[in-house]
């Protein structure tokens, strides 16, 4: 179910659009509207929407402002220009932001909106998929100790060495007897209040996820890891899955150091069939 925001200065538009189609049914759901583009940047921030409709002319902040705001946060969402019938030169500026989808709002069907619905779902999915790509090649040099200045300054810049409010750790998959994919430990890890997966890195014979904890507590790591045994018991089945938690660090930087030392304390973790170790 992708998340929509609606931003156009014209109520009649928003309502036109709401109504056009019924979005549950299709995969959508309406999460907020706004009627300039300071509004409208202040909501995408609180609701993080998958697809942007945005109106060009708007008061306070034009669709162009907003839209420059969200592209400059790095934000992969699908943003979707609203366009009236002597807006095609405003359109083109919008090149500029790599956006090349818009819609007439006035010409506006059920066929077209469902259409450019789904050529920015496909566009949503292929970008995610290779951030992903990207993502988990440069924390697979982080781990192996073989990181390019290029890739940390990347990283830097993406905010990605980094761990606000949190720690960062490790968490090592291993499975006999039960496919365990990259979707399933981001799914359990999803949820696992306090837990985030950043990304799930294929080496040395294991699945090994880089999480980052919400807090670090003994009480709630326990907790954290109760939760996560209690969710992977249900995956592995009649087969084998062993997990094993790193210790916790305050930067990425640092996951080498604390990989190896997990590494180590993996070859005294012994499997046991249906259930979970941690």
């Amino acid at each position: 179910m992708l998340k929509v925001m609606i931003v156009d200065d014209e109520y009649i538009v928003r309502e036109d659009i709401r109504s056009l189609i019924d979005w549950q049914a299709h995969g959508y759901t309406i999460v907020a509207e706004a009627g300039n583009g300071e509004e409208g940047y202040r909501r995408f921030l609180e609701v993080k929407p998958d697809i942007v409709f945005s109106d060009i002319r708007m008061p306070v902040e034009d669709g162009f402002g907003m839209i420059g705001r969200i592209t400059a946060g790095g934000s992969l969402c699908e943003i979707i220009l609203l366009t009236g019938y002597d807006d095609f030169e405003y359109a083109r500026r919008a090149m500029q932001y790599n956006l090349s989808t818009y819609i007439l709002k006035h010409e506006m069907t059920p066929e077209s909106l469902l259409a450019i619905l789904a050529k920015a779902r496909s566009s949503l999915e292929n970008r995610r998929e290779d951030r992903k790509i990207i993502r988990g090649n440069m924390f697979r040099e982080l781990l192996t100790g073989q990181p390019d200045r290029r890739v940390l300054s990347y990283m830097e810049t993406e905010g990605l060495l980094h761990v606000r409010d949190g720690y960062a750790g490790l968490i090592l998959f291993q499975a006999e007897g039960a496919a365990v994919t990259e979707e399933d430990i981001f799914q359990l890890c999803a949820g696992v209040r306090g837990l985030r997966c950043y990304t799930v890195v294929e080496e040395a014979g294991c699945k090994t996820a880089i999480v980052k904890f919400a807090v670090r507590s003994r009480s709630e790591n326990t907790r954290i890891a109760d939760d996560l045994a209690e969710r992977a018991g249900t995956l592995a089945g009649s087969g084998r899955i062993s997990l094993l938690f790193s210790e916790q660090c305050g930067g990425l930087q640092q996951l080498h150091e604390v990989y190896g030392r997990a590494l180590e304390r993996r070859a005294l973790f012994a499997l046991c069939r249906g259930r979970v170790n941690v």
